[in-house]
């Protein structure tokens, strides 16, 4: 990352945190019994590292901390999708892919670090058979969905940008890995980590972020109980308002 990229990010990061602060300051935070886990996700590009994921730690933290002065139970999970976006965008072999993806890490690390909150990394596993037999089937239901068109055509705009020709084309199924990512479902080909009975799930994310909503919406409702697709109940903070759903 160039010495310019990073200045951007921390002069982002400080302007959202005075907003976000202003913000929290007044927010009447819901009366949660039992674990609170609070959802981001951070990882690093061949193009960089995008600035929209400090919408996502920042907000996490000053949250953290609101349910923290409430003598809470909170933690922050910072998940790192890079298998299955490498995979999705054709990132495998991209030695800037694997220095990028370890900037963010570090980066976000020694920011949450000095907050002084419970957190933990969470990366998504290697790209397997098993994954694709769980991922395929839902990439189909999508494609098949008349009211997701137009999502679509976004998520393929979004996949040309960060992968080319194969990010356009593989779009939908890194779209029908985010359910997964932010834990509305579970499946073991994925991610190892399980929220624990009783915990409530937090996702903080930016308005980038939309259009895969949709589709993890679309997901949750139609594949709940489903097979061997576990579900779990979660609410979404973004960056223009606040959805809970607890």
């Amino acid at each position: 990352m160039s010495r310019r990229r990073e200045t951007s990010i921390l002069t982002i990061r400080a302007r959202r945190k005075v907003m976000l602060e202003k913000f929290f300051k007044d927010l009447v935070i819901p009366d949660i019994r039992g674990r609170i886990q609070l959802n981001v996700v951070v990882y690093g590009s061949p193009k960089g590292i995008p600035a929209r994921f400090f919408a996502g730690i920042i907000p996490a933290i000053l949250l953290a901390k609101k349910f923290i002065a409430q003598e809470k139970d909170v933690c922050i999970r910072v998940f790192n999708p890079i298998t299955i976006a490498s995979f999705c965008n054709g990132w495998q072999n991209g030695e800037d892919k694997e220095r990028q993806n370890k900037k963010a890490i570090t980066l976000a690390e020694k920011f949450l670090e000095k907050q002084g909150i419970p957190f933990f990394f969470d990366p998504s596993l290697p790209v397997s058979d098993e994954m694709m037999k769980a991922l395929q089937p839902l990439e189909e239901a999508i494609r098949n969905e008349p009211t997701l068109r137009g999502t679509l055509k976004r998520l393929e705009t979004s996949g040309l940008r960060y992968g080319g020709g194969i990010g356009e084309k593989q779009s939908a199924l890194y779209a029908v890995a985010h359910p997964f990512g932010w834990q509305d479902l579970w499946h073991q080909s994925l991610w190892l980590s399980k929220p624990a009975m009783g915990t409530t799930v937090i996702n903080i994310m930016s308005e980038a972020e939309k259009p895969f909503s949709t589709v993890r919406r679309f997901l949750v409702e139609r594949y709940t109980g489903i097979g061997n697709l576990d579900s779990k109940t979660t609410s979404t903070w973004m960056a223009k308002g606040v959805q809970w759903s607890l």
